[in-house]
């Protein structure tokens, strides 16, 4: 009977994959014609049209080609040049459903009943990831927004060197039973430049001890070194942690 159940889990988890990797590219018809995105994945654009308007599914193998090569080109760091910025404040909602996609390629072997992003900057990009994992959302805050009888905080200090070396004190708060006895918990958000703050948020999480950290998946992180360090503050304050950074 295991053995059974194991089999139609990797069938589910193949599916799941593979209309994923739809997603992302129904995202990428928003910004790319079909003659730029069949030279990007070596697919005819008569079958990327197919994919494109569900009438037929890519094979995981192409699925995986597909998200393969979003991320080894640069291909979406090129899209948010190229669509997103300087663009007179003007956004195409599409680049999150794509950057949700990258997300949700790391998730589904994770066990999650409740996604955390911050207020307001990723709100958009929680509701899709929460939506696909069939999760609740929950907002971190890093301002004091409601009083201290609704909330769960976590105050940490900050050092600035700009104009001279001083330190500040920030909080990252919660609302009160916004988590609960046994949650399983994914973090997400879109850049780790606010890696100080993401580790307030766990250290707040771990406060409760009845809940669990799935994972941290974050798109992107111009500093490699930020990564490191991001990673070996994460393993002192919560060891053996999932973490992940896409870009």
């Amino acid at each position: 009977m295991e053995g059974k159940n194991s089999s139609r889990n990797d069938r589910y988890h193949d599916v799941i994959i593979r209309l994923n990797s739809v997603r992302m590219l129904r995202s990428l018809k928003n910004f790319l014609k079909y003659n730029e995105m069949e030279k990007i994945f070596g697919i005819p654009k008569s079958i990327l049209s197919r994919y494109i308007s569900g009438s037929v599914l890519p094979s995981k193998d192409k699925a995986e080609i597909i998200y393969e090569q979003c991320i080894s080109k640069g291909l979406i760091k090129e899209i948010i040049n190229k669509n997103n910025l300087n663009n007179n404040g003007v956004y195409n909602p599409s680049s999150i459903y794509l950057f949700s996609s990258l997300i949700l390629n790391h998730c589904y072997n994770l066990d999650v009943n409740k996604v955390i992003v911050f207020f307001p900057n990723d709100i958009f990009l929680g509701f899709l990831v929460a939506l696909e994992l069939n999760s609740q959302l929950v907002f971190a805050y890093n301002e004091k927004y409601f009083p201290s009888e609704k909330r769960i905080e976590y105050t940490y200090s900050l050092k600035l060197n700009k104009p001279f070396e001083y330190e500040i004190k920030n909080t990252i708060a919660i609302l009160k039973n916004s988590l609960k006895k046994f949650d399983k918990v994914l973090i997400t958000g879109l850049s780790l430049s606010r890696m100080v703050e993401y580790l307030a948020l766990v250290s707040l999480i771990k406060k409760l001890k009845f809940v669990e950290i799935a994972g941290i998946i974050i798109v992107f992180s111009e500093n490699k070194k930020y990564v490191k360090e991001f990673q070996d503050r994460l393993n002192q304050i919560y060891p053996n942690i999932y973490f992940k950074i896409i870009l």
